[in-house]
């Protein structure tokens, strides 16, 4: 693997870059702002995620859009080829004694980058000619302030509505022009502990893998918070949180505070509250994105 400074983020943290499977690398170093301390919190399983809302593609023109608003492509060295990765069968992992730690998977590549920022790579022989590239962020609904509860999952939604290389609806032309669409393709979850961006792009086609190592970038710094953007996506958080006063939701509710009285994970429910959501402003949700996505909290 050959990694490569590229360039500067402005939110504060860096941006790392991947070059996955035959032709991949991803890297990058950045400066970051003074960090807030991380909030202290039990080891306790998490409910399932709240997951973003799948938004619809659009019609794709003849060639797939690249980053605007004056990007400049990366240079990148080439990569020799490698051997597509080995599937773990079951019989592998029984080889395992219940008393000995799982090991790491050997096909996986993993460092550290100088900045803290974690990197995973892994060659997949399936599916063919398909990368899917991953953003983690250890950074959650339990590290929201008293007036940002519901604003860790509205920071989600909000990585979708305009960024540096990407302005308004530029992800979304983007995964159009492939016949890809947010929700299956591309997508995001928060949780208690963290949030997690996924995005999934065809290798044969060429400049692809550069534009979505690009996505990545702005997911890690360059969102844009632009108003249009945030009361496009308001009312569908919102909705998002309506779904989720059946039964099972405020049961588990119950059970969480009875459980877990005086943490913050009893009243840091990932979906957050409407009073919060509806009124939330630009500045909330920037400090959160300012505070938390940096690349100590960061993997790929």
């Amino acid at each position: 693997m050959i990694f490569q400074a590229l360039r500067r983020t402005t939110v504060g943290t860096l941006v790392l870059l991947l070059l996955l499977t035959a032709s991949s690398a991803f890297a990058q170093t950045a400066t970051g702002t003074p960090a807030r301390p991380r909030t202290g919190a039990p080891a306790t399983p998490r409910p399932g995620p709240a997951t973003a809302q799948p938004r619809a593609g659009t019609t794709p023109p003849a060639t797939p859009p690249g980053p605007r608003a004056g990007a400049t492509p990366p240079v990148r060295a080439a990569v020799p080829a490698r051997v597509t990765g080995r599937e773990t069968s079951a019989a592998s992992v029984a080889g395992y004694a219940l008393t000995q730690d799982m090991p790491v998977d050997p096909e996986v590549v993993i460092g550290t980058l100088p900045n803290g920022l974690k990197y995973y790579i892994r060659p997949n022989g399936k599916p063919e000619k398909q990368a899917e590239l991953r953003l983690v962020v250890k950074a959650g609904s339990v590290l929201e302030d008293d007036d940002q509860r519901g604003l860790a999952h509205f920071v989600e939604h909000m990585q979708f509505e305009g960024s540096r290389h990407f302005p308004g609806q530029g992800i979304n032309e983007f995964l159009g022009s492939l016949g890809l669409s947010i929700g299956g393709d591309a997508n995001a979850e928060t949780s208690f502990d963290d949030t997690q961006y996924t995005l999934r792009v065809p290798t044969n086609i060429s400049g692809v893998l550069d534009v979505a190592m690009t996505v990545l970038e702005d997911w890690a710094g360059g969102a844009t918070f632009e108003a249009a953007g945030i009361e496009r996506q308001r009312p569908i958080v919102l909705a998002e949180w309506r779904r989720n006063l059946g039964a099972d939701e405020r049961t588990g509710d119950q059970i969480r505070a009875a459980q877990l009285q005086g943490s913050r994970y009893a009243d840091r429910n990932p979906i957050g509250v409407p009073e919060i959501i509806q009124s939330a402003q630009r500045e909330q949700l920037v400090r959160f994105y300012r505070d938390w996505y940096r690349p100590n909290l960061m993997a790929v």
